[in-house]
């Protein structure tokens, strides 16, 4: 999370602490590895986010040049962003490269394992790209 985040594994963990404090999200063990965990939001914390922003209501204000203006800049960002991961991409399990929609929630061909099925929608560290049909 920490790479996705561009920041260090210290300060993803003091802040996902000082989340599940606030009860903003809830966390729980793997069942599978005991070292790992996941982390969801309660009905506080999507409340919390789910309230209008200033950012939402100035984005909407922007005319239409200054929209798609704003969209090239935030792709020229997202790219150094990506040239900076070495090329490596992000996103969630089911549009990475090694994902396959096998059985009910999908299969992971990198660590050979069946998913579980809120694992599909998830961050998935070692995402590849998928390749374009």
């Amino acid at each position: 999370m920490g790479d996705y985040l561009s920041a260090t594994r210290g300060t993803v963990s003091q802040t996902l602490k000082a989340l599940h404090r606030k009860g903003l999200i809830r966390e729980r063990r793997s069942e599978t590895d005991k070292r790992s965990f996941s982390y969801e939001p309660t009905p506080e914390g999507i409340a919390l986010v789910s309230v209008g922003d200033g950012l939402s209501k100035a984005l909407s204000q922007l005319s239409a040049e200054d929209a798609e203006n704003f969209a090239d800049q935030l792709t020229h960002l997202i790219s150094g962003l990506l040239q900076e991961r070495d090329g490596r991409s992000f996103g969630v399990c089911r549009t990475c490269f090694h994902h396959e929609a096998r059985g009910k929630t999908g299969f992971c061909t990198l660590l050979r394992v069946e998913l579980g099925e809120e694992e599909r929608d998830q961050l998935c560290h070692e995402h590849k790209e998928a390749k374009a049909a």
